[in-house]
């Protein structure tokens, strides 16, 4: 009996080609996932952090001289009203903006992008720097205080889990282009 070898149809650098087209559809979603934490994290905040929106109103209620004939409640509620708008509008923006660096990499990792734009890739490296910046002043916040707490150290480690996204997002990136520009 003929002893037979098995000769794999691609080569290494189309198998690493895909395993880094997959990893960078996959970051492209992680952007996605973790903008809604950083809205999540945005809305905690304003309504169970220590500034919540009641201080806030009520310091920017008593700052403010209101006429006779406008009752105070009426002025609260249109103060809430105008903040929950910027909040809103806030999110918004967050999402958009994630959602477009996150579709786009999805879709080139996928192979299904049409436009041949690398914008996303240049706010994705924004956003890598930014996230650095952040995380670093999140470790010093949260080792020069007295108080971890639970919410502190997920936070925390939902920081770090986003960054090391975004690394491995423009890692990704560059090894495809690094394949892509040795096999052609």
């Amino acid at each position: 009996m003929e002893k037979c070898t098995y000769t794999p149809q691609n080569g290494e650098t189309e198998i690493l080609l895909r395993r880094y087209n997959d990893a960078f559809a996959i970051c492209g979603v992680a952007v996605i996932v973790f903008s809604l934490w950083d809205i999540l994290k945005m809305f905690v905040g304003f309504f169970l952090g220590e500034e919540t929106f009641d201080k806030i109103i009520a310091e920017t209620l008593s700052t403010i001289e209101i006429p006779e004939e406008v009752s105070a409640e009426t002025v609260r509620l249109v103060v809430w009203a105008v903040m929950i708008g910027v909040i809103l509008i806030l999110s918004a923006m967050v999402f958009l903006f994630h959602l477009y660096i996150g579709l786009n990499a999805f879709r080139e990792g996928r192979g299904i992008r049409k436009k041949k734009s690398k914008t996303y890739l240049v706010l994705a490296a924004l956003v890598l720097v930014f996230s650095g910046a952040l995380m670093v002043s999140s470790v010093v916040i949260f080792f020069g205080q007295e108080n971890h707490g639970g919410v502190r150290l997920a936070s925390l480690l939902l920081e770090f889990t986003s960054f090391f996204n975004y690394a491995y997002l423009m890692y990704s990136a560059y090894k495809i282009h690094c394949l892509k520009r040795g096999a052609l």
